[in-house]
């Protein structure tokens, strides 16, 4: 082929999250989405795969995917995202126009509620997504906190990705917490070296 006479390896496919090299406890890896695996492969090379902690991907969905005590990934929660909930309005009635949240995440947050109906629209979609995210939070951090084996000192790390996860962050606090918009494809680099950093390849 093209590539392989040019001397670069066989591309690789990752097609679901059983083709990833990470821990896991999923029912069903073969049916998990591979860049969920991928952004959980980068989130616990970056805290030396230990646990417990959090992964939120803020894109087209909404995920949270759950690191336990011994680093291991115990699955996750899927939710629709902003852009999603927003088109799904937009399609299914017939005067609500479709909201577009800018990509700058220096904004002005959205008021609460709105006196018209695209501001509106803004509030409810974006303080609703919040609150979404703020339940599965809490309800992953309480579980996580109160599981057998848990030192209770030990806080939860969190990491925040996708298009519209530096947005929410800046509602929803948690410490400590960090973002990394390009956290899959650093789980791509981290799998083509079978789950190995770069400190553990040299």
């Amino acid at each position: 082929s093209y590539l392989s006479a040019r001397g670069v390896d066989p591309p690789i496919f990752y097609r679901s999250a059983s083709d990833v090299p990470i821990r896991n406890h999923l029912e069903t890896p073969e049916t998990t989405g591979a860049d969920r695996a991928l952004a959980v492969l980068a989130a616990g090379d970056r805290h030396q795969n230990r646990g417990p902690g959090i992964v939120l991907c803020c894109g087209t969905a909404i995920t949270l995917e759950v690191i336990d005590n011994q680093g291991v990934w115990d699955g996750g929660a899927i939710a629709p995202g902003l852009s999603t909930l927003a088109k799904s309005l937009s399609d299914r009635t017939a005067q609500l126009p479709e909201i577009r949240f800018e990509d700058d995440d220096s904004i002005i947050l959205p008021e609460p509620w709105g006196r018209s109906t695209e501001s509106a629209l803004r509030a409810g979609l974006y303080w609703g997504a919040v609150g979404l995210v703020s339940n599965l939070m809490t309800e992953a951090l309480v579980t996580l906190l109160e599981r057998p084996g848990s030192i209770s000192e030990e806080i939860p790390w969190m990491i925040w990705t996708g298009g519209d996860g530096a947005r929410l962050s800046r509602t929803i606090r948690h410490d400590p917490s960090s973002i990394v918009a390009d956290l899959v494809l650093e789980g791509i680099a981290l799998a083509a070296f079978g789950g190995r950093s770069k400190r553990d390849r040299k």
